[in-house]
């Protein structure tokens, strides 16, 4: 494990107040990139954006660890101990759970263990700095934390206020004196043709061969009829050298394919840009939701092409079976950390379209047992069954013989988590991994080595053809966004 050590922190948060109908997100993060911000965000129901976005930066405490399972939790557990929020004055009327939470991302290996090549199996930061867009009340609140060691002057010192003070009017003013973000150039018609018909997989390199793949499936298929495991996952991953500013691709990913959580997270040589339709758990107050998602077709061209291809998904008895299994398996997570009788499915195979696939997606959730921790309810969780399998470690097994290459931050979890127990980690999928070259924690400049990772679900009725083209499906999104911003060519901007 690595990570700041010292004595435990008090963290006195101090806010000030923007008052705005012309910032957004996107604007913020250009005033302020030499900063280096992580951008959260979120859009509901596939088109309305979310009340609140979230910018983070400059790390007050940083955690890595190369573990994995029980020793994993243990160590995010110990960390999440190393400091102590104190509740913010209530004349800023203001509240969030984020409000002293860490933020980052934890790799698939942190479940499964086996190498994650150089990467940790998890990365997670404390900001100093964390602004909280209200786009309901038009505000934007510009928060930071005074920092004492628990064993020293219990309350910051008026020089400190009057510092802090200036380091966020400071900040106000960069936001309020930069120029808006250069606009995106491509027209509405060609943006809906590329992102239609434009094959984004010219000059893409794959870990796995088409006949690998399919061989892997059929062979996986074999290992179910002789019932040594219900269903695989099984995934490969797509690289490129991407010519174009980060930010530029993530303006393109959310206009493209709007998502419950969509971000971009700045982990010094990783990046991942992302709009993952898929909760892992979402904990707030002792209420457990997760979201399953298993089922899938790709978007039809037309609205007659969409209802087809939804009533196919709905007939289709593979389908059914492998979203059964997998929301048969999370309500067996929660049924062994939540309080007896409180597990129920709230929505069942609902369906949910994004840009180019269409899902079906259940709602589970759960009151928390006193007995248990949300890093419990997490562990239990994780990875999800929809990224690995069932049941999961045998699932495992098939998943290291078959993939070649570490999955990394695919398949695993991406999100925050407070102290005080609440958190919100979405399973790491519909995610570009961006490496900074070389050892350099700074340097953006294209080109850049880029990855995309997506499965598909093996169980008995498999096709082994369609399973393939649904991973090319679900990776199109992020490839045309990739793309579209390559063709803007405008000056890049380091973030």
């Amino acid at each position: 494990m690595s990570s700041d050590v010292g004595r435990k922190l008090i963290l006195y948060p101090l806010a000030e107040e923007i008052v705005f109908d012309h910032l957004t997100p996107i604007s913020v993060m250009y005033a302020l990139k030499e900063r280096r911000p992580t951008l959260l965000e979120s859009v509901e129901n596939g088109s309305v954006w979310a009340r609140y976005s979230y910018l983070a930066f400059d790390p007050i405490l940083t955690w890595k660890s190369t573990e994995s399972g029980a020793a994993l939790k243990e160590d995010l557990a110990a960390w999440l101990t190393r400091w102590h929020v104190e509740p913010l004055d209530t004349s800023y009327g203001l509240t969030s759970p984020l409000i002293g939470g860490a933020i980052g991302a934890m790799a698939f290996e942190g479940a499964t263990g086996g190498a994650s090549g150089k990467k940790p199996t998890a990365h997670f930061f404390l900001p100093r700095y964390l602004l909280i867009f209200d786009h309901g009340k038009q505000r934007l609140w510009l928060l930071t934390y005074l920092v004492r060691e628990e064993a020293s002057s219990p309350r910051p010192e008026d020089a400190d206020l009057r510092a802090a003070r200036r380091a966020l009017q400071a900040l106000r003013e960069t936001i309020l004196k930069s120029p808006p973000p250069p606009a995106l150039t491509i027209s509405g018609q060609l943006f809906a043709e590329e992102s239609r018909v434009y094959d984004p997989y010219l000059n893409v390199c794959a870990n796995m061969t088409h006949d690998a793949f399919i061989s892997a499936v059929s062979s996986i298929k074999d290992a179910i009829a002789r019932g040594e495991v219900e269903q695989v996952v099984l995934s490969q991953r797509f690289s490129l050298e991407l010519h174009a500013d980060v930010l530029t691709v993530y303006r393109y990913l959310r206009a493209l394919n709007p998502s419950p959580y969509m971000y971009i997270l700045d982990l010094d040589e990783d990046i991942y840009v992302g709009s993952s339709p898929e909760v892992l758990l979402k904990v707030t107050a002792g209420q457990m939701v997760t979201r399953p998602i298993a089922g899938t077709r790709p978007r039809g061209k037309t609205e007659e092409e969409d209802a087809a291809r939804i009533a196919e998904l709905l007939a289709d008895p593979k389908e059914q079976s492998e979203h059964d299994q997998l929301l048969a398996l999370a309500r067996s997570d929660f049924g062994a950390v939540a309080k007896p009788g409180s597990v129920r499915v709230g929505e069942y195979m609902a369906l949910e379209k994004y840009s180019h696939v269409i899902h079906l997606v259940s709602h589970v959730e759960g009151e928390l047992d006193a007995s248990h921790t949300s890093l419990d309810a997490l562990f239990h969780l994780f990875p999800a069954g929809t990224v690995s399998g069932a049941p999961r470690e045998k699932a495992f097994e098939y998943i290291k013989r078959y993939e070649t290459d570490p999955r990394g931050v695919y398949g695993g979890a991406i999100g925050w988590i407070s102290p005080g127990g609440d958190l919100d980690l979405a399973i790491a999928i519909r995610t570009i991994h961006i490496e900074r070259p070389g050892d350099s924690h700074e340097n953006l400049t294209p080109p850049l080595r880029a990855h995309v990772q997506a499965g598909a679900g093996i169980v008995g009725a498999s096709r082994p053809e369609t399973e393939y083209e649904e991973t090319r499906n679900k990776a199109r999104a992020l490839l045309v966004a990739m793309r579209l911003a390559e063709k803007e060519g405008e000056q890049c901007v380091h973030i």
